[in-house]
């Protein structure tokens, strides 16, 4: 619940990711806000800001059938700025992302195997109890 800040790791060695503003929720439609950015921080630390072209910031389902499930971060449906599949071990960066200004692919390559997911929570002593976690998708291994 709250802001996030998620780090995103590939298997060649890119590090980047997003920190959005608002909690995350399984939805049919992107959410967020104008605070919204993506970064890098390998190969070099670049922060990407809001364009202000479109409001697809955030979008997070498991359950639909008319687009790929997942995490997705900018662009559109199915032509994501970034995106996670459901089990967040493979995903796919496309440049350019008209919703965050000079964005670049992300990630090592377009398509992309997982090596490491961390999502930090930006609100101090704040911990998500078991309902929360299943209603933002989260399995445990």
């Amino acid at each position: 619940k709250g802001p996030t800040l998620l780090v995103v790791k590939d298997k060649g060695g890119a590090v980047f990711g997003v920190f959005a503003p608002v909690s995350w929720h399984k939805d049919n439609k992107f959410f967020g806000d104008g605070s919204t950015f993506v970064f890098t921080l390998l190969p070099k630390l670049k922060v990407f800001r809001s364009s202000g072209v479109n409001h697809n910031y955030m979008f997070l389902s498991t359950s639909l059938t008319s687009c790929t499930n997942g995490l997705g971060v900018g662009g559109q449906k199915d032509y994501w700025g970034f995106h996670l599949d459901t089990n967040l071990d493979q995903g796919i960066c496309r440049a350019p992302c008209s919703t965050f200004d000079g964005m670049p692919c992300l990630s090592s390559d377009v398509r992309f195997d997982v090596d490491e997911v961390e999502a930090w929570g930006c609100v101090p002593d704040y911990q998500a109890d078991e309902k929360e976690l299943e209603a933002a998708g989260v399995k445990k291994k």
